[in-house]
């Protein structure tokens, strides 16, 4: 008597690469619609994004610039050619962030720490649209 070990079927090659691209679609969404929510408070003048900048001191056109930025990228997270350079621009938008808190004003990073995990995710998720925008030599 010979004994059989079945298995079940592998899954097919694509599978695994469908399912992570649905992984991160979900990830690019949410993330997009928080930093832009994060964005349009540091824009309208929200009182915690307000005091933050006015630590900073560097006046009311650094908090619109970074609101802006704030907002550009997290629209850039869901263009598909773009995600992958717009995710890479916020995790430095973010990592700045930190820098800013970890140096210079105090508080709690954690916000700027999270949203950096975020977008440094997806940008490594999505380098290769990275790399059909910036050919390397």
């Amino acid at each position: 008597m010979s004994s059989h070990t079945t298995s079940a079927p592998a899954s097919p090659p694509g599978a695994w690469h469908r399912a992570a691209n649905i992984v991160l679609w979900i990830l690019q969404a949410v993330t997009a619609l928080a930093i832009l929510g994060a964005g349009a408070s540091t824009v309208i003048g929200a009182a915690q994004p307000m005091a933050v900048f006015d630590a900073i001191g560097a006046g009311d056109w650094f908090r619109y610039l970074t609101g802006t930025l704030e907002i550009a990228g997290a629209i850039g997270l869901l263009i598909p050619p773009l995600v992958g350079l717009a995710a890479l621009a916020l995790a430095v938008l973010w990592l700045v962030a930190i820098g800013t808190h970890l140096f210079l004003i105090g508080g709690n990073p954690a916000a700027a720490v999270a949203f950096f995990i975020l977008s440094a995710g997806i940008s490594w998720g999505r380098r290769d649209s990275i790399r059909k925008l910036v050919p390397v030599r």
